[in-house]
Parts: C-alpha cells; sequence; structure tokens
C-alpha cells in the first residue's frame, strides 16, 4: 500500500492507483497525486496512531457522523499492514458508522425523514389519502453483510471471529438505539390523525387512531431483527452450543419488541387503539422475511432450548428431593426433641426434688385454705352477730310501741 502525507494536516492518506485527486478525511484538504512517485506506506507510529484516532473520535462524540466514518476507514486502511484487535476493533467501528449515517438521516426522532414524513401523513389522514414510507434498512444491512464476510474471509480464524463478533456488537446496537425509539415515537405521536369540528360555541378537536402508522412501525422492527438473524446466519461468530448468548439476546429482543401484541389504548384518543400483531400483516415480504428468521433461529437455539429444559426439570427434581429430605430431617428432630422432653419430664417426676417440690405445693395449699377457712368464718360469725343485734332491735322497738 503507498501513502503520502496529508500537505495540510500532515495525515497519512492511503493512495488507491488511477486516482489522480486525494481528499483528505482529517482536515478535508483535496490535492492532486501522482501515484508513481509516493513511496510504499511503512505504518503509522505511536504519536500519529493517537492523533488520527482521537480526532476520528472526536468527530463521532460531536455527532459528525459522515465524517467519522471517513476518519475511521482511513484509519483502518493505514493500519491494514498490521492486523491486530485494535485495527479489527476500528475496522468494525467504521462498518457500523456507515451504517449509523443511514440511520441519523432517517429515524432522528427530531428531524429524521422517516419520522417527519409519517407525522405529516398522519396528521391530515383524514382529509387527503396517506402515502405512508420509510427509509429500507435491509439493502445497506445486506452490503455491510457482504463486505464483512468478504473482509472476515482474507483473515486468520482468530482474526475473522473477533471481528464477525465486534461488527455484531456495533451494529446491533446502531440498529436498536435508533429503531426501537423511532417506532415508539410512531406509535405514540404519528398513529393518530386531528379532525376539526365546529359548533356554536367554537371550534374543537377530535383524535381517531391510525392503524396503518403502527403496522408501518412494526415491519421496521421486523427488518431490524430480520437483518441481524440474517447476519448470524451468513457469518460465523462461532457461538459455544451450551452458551449462544448474542442469539438469545437477539431471540429475546425480537420477541419483546416483535412477536408480543402492540397494545395502545393507553394513548388517550376519542377514538382509541386497539391491539396490534406482525402475524396480521405476514403477507409483507419484510415481515415474512422475518418470520422465516425467526424461524431459523428458533432452530438453531433448539437444542440449547432442550438442553436447558432437561437440566431444568433435573435441577426441579434435585429442588425437590432435598425438600422431602429436609422435611424428613425437621420430621426427625421433632419426634428426637418430643421423647427427650419426654425422658426429662419422666426422670423430673421420679426425683425427690420433684417430691419435695410437690409437699411444699402441699402445706401451702394447705396453709392457704386454713386462712380462706378461718377468713369466711370470721365473716360468716360477723354477719351472724349483726344479724342477733338487728332483730334484738326490732323486738325493742315493737314492744315499746305496744306498751
Amino acid at each position: 500500500m503507498k501513502a503520502l502525507p496529508c500537505p495540510s494536516c500532515g495525515a497519512p492518506i492511503a493512495v488507491k492507483q488511477g486516482v489522480a485527486s486525494q481528499k483528505c478525511s482529517f482536515c478535508e484538504n483535496v490535492f492532486q497525486t501522482d501515484f508513481a512517485k509516493i513511496p510504499e506506506f511503512e505504518g503509522l507510529d505511536e504519536k500519529q496512531y493517537k492523533k488520527l484516532k482521537r480526532r476520528a473520535n472526536d468527530s463521532l462524540d460531536r455527532n459528525l457522523i459522515n465524517k467519522a466514518y471517513l476518519q475511521f476507514s482511513s484509519l483502518a486502511e493505514l493500519l491494514e499492514t498490521n492486523i491486530d484487535e485494535e485495527y479489527l476493533d476500528i475496522r468494525a467501528k467504521s462498518y457500523s458508522l456507515k451504517l449509523k449515517e443511514i440511520l441519523h438521516e432517517s429515524y432522528n426522532t427530531t428531524d429524521g425523514t422517516t419520522i417527519v414524513s409519517v407525522q405529516h401523513e398522519a396528521k391530515y389522514a383524514n382529509v387527503s389519502e396517506p402515502s405512508y414510507y420509510f427509509t429500507r434498512i435491509d439493502v445497506p444491512m445486506i452490503d455491510l453483510i457482504d463486505d464483512i464476510e468478504d473482509k472476515c474471509d482474507s483473515l486468520a480464524k482468530e482474526d475473522a471471529i473477533f471481528l464477525a463478533r465486534r461488527s455484531f456488537k456495533y451494529i446491533a446496537l446502531e440498529l436498536e438505539n435508533y429503531l426501537i425509539p423511532a417506532t415508539q415515537f410512531i406509535f405514540e405521536n404519528a398513529s393518530f390523525c386531528e379532525v376539526e369540528g365546529y359548533t356554536d360555541f367554537g371550534s374543537y378537536t377530535e383524535y381517531y387512531a391510525l392503524a396503518e402508522p403502527i403496522y408501518l412501525g412494526i415491519q421496521i422492527r421486523c427488518q431490524l431483527y430480520a437483518m441481524l438473524i440474517k447476519y448470524l446466519e451468513i457469518i460465523d461468530i462461532d457461538e459455544p452450543l451450551d452458551n449462544p448468548v448474542t442469539s438469545l439476546e437477539v431471540y429475546n429482543n425480537a420477541r419483546k419488541y416483535v412477536m408480543q401484541d402492540f397494545n395502545l389504548r393507553y394513548i388517550q384518543l376519542n377514538r382509541r387503539h386497539g391491539t396490534y400483531s406482525y402475524k396480521a400483516i405476514l403477507h409483507d415480504k419484510g415481515v415474512k422475511e422475518f418470520s422465516d428468521a425467526i424461524q431459523w433461529l428458533e432452530d438453531k437455539l433448539s437444542p440449547y432450548f432442550e438442553e436447558k429444559e432437561r437440566i431444568e426439570k433435573e435441577e426441579e427434581q434435585k429442588r425437590k428431593i432435598e425438600e422431602e429430605r429436609i422435611r424428613e430431617q425437621k420430621k426427625a428432630e421433632a419426634i428426637q426433641k418430643a421423647k427427650e422432653e419426654k425422658e426429662k419430664r419422666e426422670k423430673w417426676l421420679a426425683s425427690p426434688e420433684y417430691a419435695a417440690l410437690q409437699k411444699r405445693r402441699i402445706k401451702i395449699i394447705s396453709a392457704t385454705l386454713i386462712v380462706i377457712a378461718l377468713v369466711g368464718g370470721f365473716f360468716v360469725i360477723r354477719n351472724n352477730i349483726n344479724s342477733i343485734k338487728n332483730d334484738n332491735q326490732t323486738i325493742f322497738k315493737g314492744g315499746s310501741s305496744t306498751y
């Protein structure tokens, strides 16, 4: 590979034969070249590498996606003479940025072209025939998959696996970070039309649910996961059969974001939404492709699910056996404890200490009964004396009166 420093910023620029004009991806300077006079590239030194990577990251941090893509691509091209994990990571990032450029233009929720178009068509759906469209992601994804497959074929197996895994990670992250929020935005903000009404008291606005934008959002999500599954189908990421983490994550997310029914009744409208399902639009080519892709993924994961189910059944059986063992152990411990308590009581009842205690109890009880009897007798005698006195007084008074 031949390269020469940019006359403006000094960044090495890889030069291809037959291209007379070059543009520096780091400072955007355009200059003429003569391929025959350009020396062979001897590689980046540490200082150059750090400077170019910092500039590429700065562009990405500032959301200058096209510039960042060109810079990471250029940097990857310059590092290609020395294949290591740093080079492979930068190459993977350049693939994801190529896709991110398309996603950001169409699906950012502020002014993405698809978002704006769907909102506009839905808003005036009651007065015009809406024409919904969305930016396809299957075409750029197929191109990316082909590029990554070709690059992996040119690498050693270990490097190819690293690039395949890292590229998938970055690409899946970009797809889900853009398309899931974008479709949710469509569901909640562009799935109804406004109808103006007028009365004697003034105008009013009513809102009516529209099914078409919902199904459009479902189509977008179907393309997302169909393409991720296609990546896994074509490119080997060397997943272990007993722990296919990446495939499981894609499968679970597809179930969560596509395969569950969409219930949007919580959106406050005059005429509310019903429940929507991707199965209602299986006639759509993209949705059918998703359905077939999910079937392929389920077949791939079938041995894992079967083994997992077998292990879970074994664990459940072990758990039941352990619970039964613990119950029997507790039962035996309770019986043993009751037996020991009984023996302890019998030993106590037969002891001299218990006999002495009983004697003391009898004496206390006897003394208590005597005291109670004496007190009771005292009150009886006192009551009798009082009664006799009262009787005598009554007789005396009566006799005096008669006398």
